[in-house]
């Protein structure tokens, strides 16, 4: 795809004391090289170092602030009310995206313009033991996705017509917003 027909994409990430992990995180996506990117960082008003590591890459950020907040859902909500890119997703203080995902994104977006969401695979990485998820046959998929989400919610993308239509995130959910979300698009696209 030549550079003007890249969808926009936007990223947000919701952090609050990360200092350990928004340095790889914040990495990861800009490192992608993708030259239609919207990355807007919304922490809660971190009280360790992560300000600070924010602030050294603020040149690349599309937006950030650092505010207290009501938790990640309403965090991530913000971030969503800012964002101006086609498709959308957010990527935790403590998750990477692995290199070149969003120029594949970008593909399979543009090559389907009737698709909605978009979903990968994850690799667990850190203090757990390594750990990839698996592709799992077709015949297979229905199944899994009427018996329980397993949509892994960093590699799942999706139109920010979705919000427009479904609204946004339940910020009474602090821990499963993303299945909450998932679920309203699959009882409304294919």
């Amino acid at each position: 795809l030549v550079v003007t027909e890249l969808p926009r994409i936007t990223i947000i990430t919701p952090s609050f004391n990360q200092v350990s992990y928004i340095e790889d995180t914040i990495r990861s996506v800009l490192n992608q090289d993708y030259p239609n990117l919207e990355y807007i960082i919304i922490d809660g008003g971190s009280t360790d170092q992560t300000v600070e590591i924010i602030k050294k890459y603020s040149d690349r950020i599309s937006y950030w602030v650092s505010e207290k907040d009501r938790g990640q859902s309403h965090a991530i909500n913000k971030g969503f009310e800012r964002a101006s890119g086609e498709i959308i997703n957010w990527i935790n203080s403590d998750d990477q995206l692995m290199p070149g995902a969003l120029h594949k994104l970008a593909a399979a977006f543009s090559a389907d313009p009737e698709l909605m969401m978009l979903h990968g695979r994850i690799e667990y990485f850190g203090e757990t033991h390594p750990y990839f998820s698996t592709n799992l046959p077709a015949k297979d998929l229905d199944i899994r996705y009427v018996s329980h989400i397993c949509m892994p919610q960093p590699a799942t993308f999706y139109r920010s017509k979705l919000l427009l239509e479904q609204g946004m995130l339940d910020e009474s959910l602090h821990f499963s917003m993303d299945t909450d979300l998932f679920v309203r698009a699959g009882l409304h696209y294919k």
